[in-house]
């Protein structure tokens, strides 16, 4: 633990086989421009280059990185592993595919010493592809425990709090394997003022290999049964996206009549089915919806 005016952040990398990516992850916290970080990487057993990509930094850096090389029971396990580790004031944990701004942690820091009631903040971030170009903003903003509810506007690496957090909220859990940084910012923002700093701190890869967007019907259905354990209802938001990675891909070709008209009856079928098992109702709402689903399942473009 350090002093309020510098204090220690402690940085958790969990990785496993991302010798294409964590490169640019370990430079992007040796680079910045505040220079007081503890740096742990919790790698599970790589069997590509990634061992020595992190070997090379932590031989160059010895003082400011530590990390080991184990077999793990998941990116949950790992990042908790890390975050019992720590010593830090603030901590935060960033992907082995994710990188951060220059002036993050700066940013971070400078956001915890003036707002000495705050203990979480979030920024703006960006999605990039594998390559590191920018696809698009995240979609974040401001939020609480009810701006939750919908949607999640933290993007993850772009999350850092204080070390009492740990002691109040605890660790991830480590039986969620997609959305567990969702369940966490929940958990703490029932707690805790969430903050925001509206600039952007870091970006997060997107590509076909990534699980939250190659696995998506696994993670969305592990939303639904995060948001039913926090909440009163389910909101529909979810469970429209839910139903949606079943419906696969639509065609305006006439031929395609069917089966766009069976991927309609699937996602009406599979909203009813959640709407039923989390809120035990269907909104007037949704029933309205479903015969345009259907309608629009068997137009075709002209």
């Amino acid at each position: 633990m350090s002093s309020l005016d510098n204090p220690l952040v402690s940085i958790i990398t969990p990785s496993y086989n991302q010798g294409e990516f964590i490169e640019d992850t370990i430079k992007s916290v040796l680079n910045q421009s505040y220079k007081n970080i503890e740096y742990i990487i919790i790698d599970g057993g790589s069997t590509d280059n990634t061992l020595d990509i992190i070997k090379k930094y932590a031989e160059k850096y010895p003082k400011q990185i530590q990390w080991v090389s184990e077999k793990d029971h998941g990116q949950s396990n790992a990042i908790n592993k890390g975050l019992k580790r720590t010593t830090g004031d603030i901590v935060a944990w960033l992907n082995s595919d994710d990188i951060y701004n220059p002036q993050a942690v700066k940013k971070i820091v400078s956001f915890f010493k003036t707002n000495s009631d705050i203990f979480f903040v979030h920024g703006q971030g960006y999605h990039v592809d594998r390559n590191g170009k920018y696809i698009e903003n995240y979609p974040s903003k401001e939020c609480g425990y009810v701006e939750l509810h919908p949607t999640c506007p933290i993007c993850q690496p772009t999350a850092f709090w204080r070390c009492e957090i740990l002691d109040k909220i605890g660790y991830l859990d480590e039986d969620l394997n997609y959305a567990m940084d969702y369940d966490y910012w929940i958990r703490i923002s029932k707690k805790y003022k969430l903050g925001f700093i509206p600039d952007h701190l870091a970006s997060t890869r997107f590509y076909a290999e990534t699980k939250t967007s190659g696995q998506s019907k696994q993670c969305h259905k592990e939303i639904l049964k995060i948001i039913n354990s926090h909440y009163e209802s389910v909101h529909a938001h979810w469970i429209y996206a839910y139903a949606h990675t079943y419906k696969g891909v639509a065609s305006n070709d006439k031929k395609s009549i069917l089966r766009n008209l069976w991927a309609a009856i699937i996602l009406v079928t599979i909203s009813s089915y959640n709407f039923l098992k989390y809120n035990h109702s269907l909104p007037i709402a949704t029933l309205k919806l479903f015969p345009r689903w259907i309608l629009g399942s068997i137009r075709t473009k002209k």
